[in-house]
């Protein structure tokens, strides 16, 4: 991979981030979107890491996902 170029994890949140971002997504989601996929790809989970990002904006952009979204917790239990 002659071409690859590296950058740090800051950088490639950031540019996760900017994406995301860049599509309505609010700044604390764009955030946790970027650090999940950013230490996935980190760690080899290449499959859960920047792969997505295109789905995920792309979805984002068709309405598929709710940028605006406010989740809320109506009942405690074991999965949340």
């Amino acid at each position: 991979m002659a071409d690859a170029v590296r950058i740090s994890i800051a950088e490639a949140k950031g540019l996760v981030s900017a994406a995301l971002r860049a599509v309505g997504v609010t700044e604390a989601v764009a955030a946790s979107v970027a650090r999940a996929l950013v230490s996935a790809e980190a760690e080899g989970q290449v499959g859960h890491g920047f792969s997505r990002l295109g789905d995920y904006v792309a979805q984002v952009q068709s309405g598929k996902i709710n940028a605006a979204a406010e989740v809320k917790v109506r009942r405690r239990a074991p999965a949340s």
